[in-house]
């Protein structure tokens, strides 16, 4: 319904008096028009009466909205334009407030940290398992959830990651029913899970195994543009919708992209769609170029065997490449480059590729494109010794909202140790948290990011080369 009525707009020609300020096209440079045509700048509307109003929905944006809540199997679902970060935060938001305790996995993406600063609520960490082939973390087992539910009885807030940024799944059915018999509310972070709910044979979604709240990066796996995401309110959520709306209105921009709201529409209709014959060829195709992958010289089949504690399924749209020790990440990412294929990510012994729903064709291609790059990357120097991120957590001498609005200084990362952070220090991708405000800043962090900086890694909160400046707290 957003698509239609926006398309609707456009065929009355209207001329635009109102922002943006390229007018529909008409004021902008030349050269983006002739880049992307006019058409593409007229959709970048914004909220007319015919288009509603993202933070008071009332006509074609709260039907769209319906729509995808019934498509996702949501009791209600909120679109966003700020990623599903904006989602994220807003949950933690609407669950929790000052000092209450938020249980929830070390490799969280950087926005739960900031939920909870912002609510002054305090984290209980809990430590997930390893992948032992990539060394990169996976998931809670249910016993350590359970051991912290019954250490943490006034906990709030059980935040869950399903799928991880390289596709593992934990047994969520589990995890969340052990939250919800002790009435712990729960927020799954399904940013790169978007297509789960969509085909019996994936692992399942934070919605069928009971969320209260779960949040979806619909343009990380399906066809909505970059920041389109959705909150979907789960169909025994005991969060109030007008209370996450209050917090969405918080936290989420007031100009909303029309383009990524009308494409979230459209990424739904696609998705709601498409035959379940579609869906069993998109994840064959998947499947087939894996299992041609791993017969490649110089790999190790990845995923390991299935399950293991903390990992009992692989999402099939996420394919690991990992080295048996002949090529690093890096080189193999270059030769790709050189070839025109571009990875998701690539590391010291992996490279990670996204597979998405609809381009089946392109996973055959891939393949051809893997096998020269596979040869050319064996010569480049071979794997570099990788080391995991310390498993050890940081202690927090210092709440988080203090930590991150107290007064703070700049210091080399070198003579950073023994200091508490003054704000996230986050390696991206994939923007898990290697240190949060108002934790210890460790010698074994120190060396950790060091030795990822100068191999050319990029981390969030971390200045240039060569002091690669970091904010601790002052005094």
């Amino acid at each position: 319904p957003l698509f239609s009525a926006l398309t609707r707009h456009l065929a009355g020609g209207p001329r635009s008096y109102h922002v943006p300020g390229h007018q529909g096209g008409r004021a902008a440079w030349a050269g983006l028009v002739e880049a992307w045509g006019e058409r593409v700048l007229a959709y970048d509307a914004t909220e007319l009466e015919a288009l509603d109003d993202l933070h008071a929905p009332s006509s074609v944006i709260l039907a769209a909205e319906r729509l995808a809540a019934r498509a996702f199997g949501a009791e209600r679902t909120c679109f966003l334009t700020a990623g599903a970060t904006a989602g994220i935060i807003a949950g933690v938001l609407a669950c929790c407030g000052p000092g209450d305790r938020v249980l929830l996995p070390r490799n969280v993406h950087r926005s739960v940290i900031a939920g909870l600063a912002l609510a002054d609520a305090r984290p209980v960490f809990m430590v997930p398992e390893v992948d032992e082939l990539t060394g990169v973390p996976t998931g809670l087992e249910p016993g350590t959830v359970l051991a912290h539910l019954r250490e943490c009885p006034d906990a709030r807030l059980l935040v869950l990651v399903n799928p991880t940024y390289y596709g593992a799944c934990g047994d969520l059915t589990a995890l969340v029913g052990l939250a919800r018999e002790r009435e712990v509310s729960v927020l799954v972070d399904e940013a790169h899970g978007a297509h789960l709910p969509f085909w019996p044979g994936f692992p399942g979604s934070g919605l069928s195994a009971g969320a209260d709240l779960v949040v979806h990066g619909v343009h990380k796996t399906m066809g909505a543009l970059t920041g389109g995401a959705m909150v979907h309110l789960g169909p025994r959520s005991r969060v109030p919708e007008a209370r996450l709306r209050s917090m969405l209105r918080l936290v989420h921009t007031t100009s909303p992209s029309y383009l990524t709201l009308a494409s979230l529409d459209a990424a739904r209709l696609q998705a709601a769609t498409r035959t379940e014959a579609g869906w069993t060829r998109t994840v064959v195709a998947a499947q087939q170029a894996r299992q041609a992958v791993d017969r490649m010289e110089g790999v190790v089949p990845h995923p390991p065997v299935l399950p293991q504690p903390g990992y009992v399924a692989q999402d099939p749209l996420k394919l690991v490449v990992v080295s048996a020790g002949g090529w690093c990440g890096d080189g193999l990412a270059q030769e790709l480059n050189r070839l025109g294929y571009y990875p998701e990510l690539s590391e010291e012994n992996h490279i990670l590729l996204i597979m998405a729903p609809g381009y089946d064709e392109g996973k055959e291609a891939l393949v051809e494109a893997l096998a020269p790059a596979l040869q050319a990357a064996g010569g480049s120097g071979g794997k570099k010794a990788m080391v995991a991120m310390p498993r050890t957590i940081p202690p927090l001498v210092m709440g988080l909202r203090r930590a991150a609005l107290a007064p703070s200084r700049m210091v080399p990362l070198r003579e950073a140790a023994g200091r508490a952070a003054g704000e996230m220090l986050v390696p991206y991708p994939p923007g898990t948290v290697a240190v949060c405000p108002g934790e210890l800043i460790t010698a074994e962090m120190v060396d950790w990011l060091l030795a990822r900086l100068d191999a050319g890694r990029s981390a969030h909160g971390v200045g240039p080369p060569p002091d690669y400046v970091v904010s601790v707290v002052a005094g």
